[in-house]
């Protein structure tokens, strides 16, 4: 069965199969999908002429959609992916009556995590081949050659700035986020030493991910297929690019 047809039965999520909206791949049976779930987004929070169910793309059902990612502070793209914060914004105003946008949205949109994958850098130790980290509620974890550093996102962002930076944003439920920062705090606090085989910037990151059941290493490439080795940044940035939990790609250029 299509997953654009498993919509709006009792119980059931929204699902598209593909991107619907300005530039999107815009199959008639996902937007059919959207434009349902938008026409009661619209009553609820715009008013003005009802969408319709034609299956086409229009400039209404585009302004609509750029409409809730604005009030769920997101880019203004007027396209909804098939994993995104915006779709399971609409998912829960399906479901529950009087929700709100703004600072206290919906907590379903705010349960991610952001890997962090920043290039070579050869005058740091360990980190010729590039580093990565993870951003946890705003705490960013990176294991760095000396010490286990924890910081604020902004601030891990700023000294960072002399290197590209590509934010992975993956989606997890509460409870795999609540498991991901336990096992980082876990971590930080046995203050292991730097290990580049055992205890790097990438094995840290891709232990706490594969917790929670996300691959983030490239299983035909390990030395030891009964226990969990040595994995490079690139090769996170490879496997965890194909996740099924990727909801979107941020991009953090060289500043300096």
């Amino acid at each position: 069965m299509s997953l654009s047809l498993v919509t709006w039965r009792s119980g059931a999520m929204i699902r598209i199969t593909a991107s619907v909206g300005q530039g999107g791949f815009n199959r008639a049976s996902d937007v059919r999908v959207v434009q349902r779930a938008l026409r009661l987004y619209k009553r609820r929070y715009i008013r003005g002429r009802e969408i319709s169910e034609t299956g086409q793309i229009s400039f209404d059902v585009v302004e609509t959609i750029k409409h809730l990612q604005r009030r769920l502070g997101e880019d203004e793209s007027g396209r909804l992916e098939p994993v995104s914060p915006a779709l399971r914004a609409l998912d829960q105003i399906k479901r529950t009556a009087g929700i709100s946008f703004g600072a206290n949205t919906f907590a379903g949109a705010r349960n991610t995590v952001e890997i962090l994958v920043s290039d070579g850098r050869f005058v740091s130790m360990g980190s010729q081949w590039g580093h990565v980290a993870i951003d946890v509620g705003g705490t960013v974890y990176s294991r760095g050659h000396a010490d286990y550093y924890v910081m604020p996102r902004a601030t891990y962002l700023e000294r960072n700035s002399f290197r590209e930076t590509v934010g992975l944003v993956l989606e997890m439920s509460a409870k795999e986020v609540a498991v991901i920062a336990s096992e980082l705090r876990r971590r930080v606090a046995l203050k292991t030493p730097y290990d580049l085989v055992g205890n790097s910037c990438s094995t840290n990151v891709a232990d706490v991910l594969e917790k929670v059941g996300v691959l983030a290493h490239d299983p035909r490439y390990q030395w030891d297929a009964s226990r969990r080795t040595a994995v490079s940044p690139k090769e996170i940035l490879i496997i965890v690019s194909r996740s099924s939990r990727l909801q979107r790609r941020n991009i953090y250029p060289k500043q300096r």
